[in-house]
Protein backbone atom coordinates (compact mmCIF):
# COMPACT_ATOMS: atom_id res chain seq x y z
CA UNK A 1 0.00 0.00 0.00
CA UNK A 2 1.80 3.46 -0.97
CA UNK A 3 1.77 6.52 1.48
CA UNK A 4 -1.11 8.22 -0.46
CA UNK A 5 -3.57 4.95 0.41
CA UNK A 6 -2.12 4.89 4.18
CA UNK A 7 -2.91 8.49 4.19
CA UNK A 8 -6.44 8.11 2.61
CA UNK A 9 -7.05 4.91 5.10
CA UNK A 10 -5.81 7.10 8.18
CA UNK A 11 -8.15 10.39 7.31
CA UNK A 12 -10.83 7.57 6.74
CA UNK A 13 -10.10 6.43 10.77
CA UNK A 14 -10.01 9.72 11.52
CA UNK A 15 -13.53 10.73 10.41
CA UNK A 16 -15.03 7.93 11.77
CA UNK A 17 -13.61 8.44 15.12
CA UNK A 18 -15.15 12.11 14.59
CA UNK A 19 -18.49 10.69 14.09
CA UNK A 20 -18.82 7.88 16.68
CA UNK A 21 -17.65 10.44 18.99
CA UNK A 22 -20.24 12.71 18.28
CA UNK A 23 -22.94 9.67 18.21
CA UNK A 24 -21.81 8.15 21.16
CA UNK A 25 -20.84 11.27 23.33
CA UNK A 26 -21.74 14.72 22.41
CA UNK A 27 -24.87 14.26 20.75
CA UNK A 28 -25.97 14.32 24.23
CA UNK A 29 -23.92 17.30 25.78
CA UNK A 30 -26.05 20.48 25.59
CA UNK A 31 -23.77 22.81 23.80
CA UNK A 32 -23.30 20.42 21.11
CA UNK A 33 -27.24 21.40 20.28
CA UNK A 34 -25.91 24.30 19.22
CA UNK A 35 -25.49 25.13 15.41
CA UNK A 36 -22.16 27.45 16.53
CA UNK A 37 -20.50 24.17 18.44
CA UNK A 38 -21.28 22.03 16.13
CA UNK A 39 -19.76 24.03 13.49
CA UNK A 40 -16.48 24.98 15.46
CA UNK A 41 -16.21 20.76 16.52
CA UNK A 42 -16.07 20.53 12.99
CA UNK A 43 -13.68 23.36 11.66
CA UNK A 44 -11.76 22.50 14.57
CA UNK A 45 -11.43 18.56 13.24
CA UNK A 46 -10.90 19.46 9.96
CA UNK A 47 -8.01 22.07 11.09
CA UNK A 48 -6.17 19.17 13.18
CA UNK A 49 -6.08 17.14 10.03
CA UNK A 50 -4.97 19.95 8.04
CA UNK A 51 -2.16 20.73 10.14
CA UNK A 52 -1.17 16.65 10.36
CA UNK A 53 -1.18 16.40 7.17
CA UNK A 54 0.99 19.14 6.50
CA UNK A 55 3.56 17.94 8.87
CA UNK A 56 3.26 14.48 7.12
CA UNK A 57 4.16 16.53 3.79
CA UNK A 58 7.22 17.49 5.22
CA UNK A 59 8.63 14.68 6.85
CA UNK A 60 7.66 12.22 3.79
CA UNK A 61 9.47 12.86 0.88
CA UNK A 62 7.37 10.86 -1.75
CA UNK A 63 5.57 11.87 -4.81
CA UNK A 64 2.24 10.06 -3.22
CA UNK A 65 1.90 12.37 -0.24
CA UNK A 66 0.42 15.49 -1.96
CA UNK A 67 -2.82 13.55 -3.43
CA UNK A 68 -2.97 11.28 0.38
CA UNK A 69 -3.18 14.35 1.83
CA UNK A 70 -5.39 16.27 -0.68
CA UNK A 71 -8.25 13.10 -0.71
CA UNK A 72 -7.82 13.17 3.13
CA UNK A 73 -8.93 16.18 3.29
CA UNK A 74 -11.25 15.97 0.51
CA UNK A 75 -12.72 13.09 2.81
CA UNK A 76 -13.19 15.23 5.54
CA UNK A 77 -14.76 18.15 4.03
CA UNK A 78 -17.54 16.04 1.86
CA UNK A 79 -17.99 14.49 5.47
CA UNK A 80 -18.08 18.25 7.05
CA UNK A 81 -20.33 19.56 4.80
CA UNK A 82 -23.11 16.84 4.13
CA UNK A 83 -22.93 16.08 8.42
CA UNK A 84 -23.27 20.38 8.89
CA UNK A 85 -26.04 20.33 6.45
CA UNK A 86 -28.19 16.69 7.99
CA UNK A 87 -27.70 18.09 11.29
CA UNK A 88 -29.23 22.15 10.10
CA UNK A 89 -31.92 19.96 8.38
CA UNK A 90 -32.93 18.09 11.37
CA UNK A 91 -32.44 21.23 13.51
CA UNK A 92 -35.05 23.18 11.71
CA UNK A 93 -37.51 21.07 10.11
CA UNK A 94 -40.81 22.14 9.81
CA UNK A 95 -41.68 19.11 8.69
CA UNK A 96 -40.04 17.08 11.71
CA UNK A 97 -42.26 19.10 13.61
CA UNK A 98 -45.81 18.95 12.14
CA UNK A 99 -45.31 15.41 11.88
CA UNK A 100 -44.36 15.02 15.69
CA UNK A 101 -47.23 17.52 16.48
CA UNK A 102 -49.45 14.81 14.49
CA UNK A 103 -48.05 11.49 16.17
CA UNK A 104 -48.82 13.44 19.33
CA UNK A 105 -52.10 14.89 18.79
CA UNK A 106 -54.85 12.86 17.88
CA UNK A 107 -57.02 15.02 15.06
CA UNK A 108 -54.75 17.85 14.90
CA UNK A 109 -56.55 20.56 12.04
CA UNK A 110 -54.60 22.24 9.13
CA UNK A 111 -55.56 25.62 10.70
CA UNK A 112 -54.53 23.98 14.45
CA UNK A 113 -50.91 23.34 13.02
CA UNK A 114 -51.07 26.42 10.96
CA UNK A 115 -51.31 28.40 14.23
CA UNK A 116 -49.17 26.57 16.04
CA UNK A 117 -45.90 26.47 13.56
CA UNK A 118 -46.69 30.50 12.87
CA UNK A 119 -44.42 31.41 15.78
CA UNK A 120 -41.66 29.11 14.49
CA UNK A 121 -40.68 30.98 11.63
CA UNK A 122 -40.97 34.42 13.77
CA UNK A 123 -38.92 32.73 16.19
CA UNK A 124 -36.25 31.34 13.81
CA UNK A 125 -36.35 35.04 12.02
CA UNK A 126 -35.15 36.49 15.38
CA UNK A 127 -32.72 33.79 16.16
CA UNK A 128 -30.89 33.58 13.13
CA UNK A 129 -31.11 37.57 12.72
CA UNK A 130 -29.36 37.74 16.64
CA UNK A 131 -26.67 35.36 15.58
CA UNK A 132 -26.00 37.49 12.34
CA UNK A 133 -25.26 40.32 14.56
CA UNK A 134 -23.46 38.12 16.78
CA UNK A 135 -20.97 37.35 14.15
CA UNK A 136 -20.85 41.26 13.33
CA UNK A 137 -22.07 40.61 9.98
CA UNK A 138 -25.31 43.21 10.40
CA UNK A 139 -26.05 46.04 13.00
CA UNK A 140 -29.19 46.67 14.26
CA UNK A 141 -30.49 50.20 15.50
CA UNK A 142 -34.31 50.58 16.33
CA UNK A 143 -36.17 48.00 13.79
CA UNK A 144 -33.60 48.57 10.77
CA UNK A 145 -30.93 46.33 10.01
CA UNK A 146 -27.90 47.13 7.80
CA UNK A 147 -24.84 45.20 6.53
CA UNK A 148 -21.25 45.83 8.23
CA UNK A 149 -18.00 45.42 6.35
CA UNK A 150 -18.03 42.16 7.13
CA UNK A 151 -21.52 41.32 6.07
CA UNK A 152 -20.74 43.59 3.02
CA UNK A 153 -17.58 40.76 2.29
CA UNK A 154 -19.56 38.04 3.32
CA UNK A 155 -22.29 39.00 0.80
CA UNK A 156 -19.93 39.47 -1.85
CA UNK A 157 -18.76 36.00 -1.22
CA UNK A 158 -21.91 34.07 -1.40
CA UNK A 159 -22.56 35.81 -4.04
CA UNK A 160 -19.61 34.76 -6.03
CA UNK A 161 -20.37 30.97 -4.85
CA UNK A 162 -23.60 31.28 -5.78
CA UNK A 163 -22.12 32.42 -9.47
CA UNK A 164 -18.99 29.89 -9.80
CA UNK A 165 -22.09 27.06 -8.75
CA UNK A 166 -24.35 28.69 -11.23
CA UNK A 167 -27.40 28.62 -9.26
CA UNK A 168 -29.96 30.97 -10.85
CA UNK A 169 -32.78 30.49 -8.02
CA UNK A 170 -31.64 30.50 -4.41
CA UNK A 171 -34.01 31.12 -1.65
Amino acid sequence: MSVGSWLLAGSGAYVLAHFMLYVLVLRNVCAFRRERVIFVYHCGSFAILLIGMLLVSVLIPSRNVLPGCLSGLAVHAIYSMSFLEAWSLSQISYSIAILDAIETTPNLTREAAGQTFAATGSAKKASRLAALQRLGLIAVVGDRATLTLSGRIAVSALVTLRRIANLRDTG
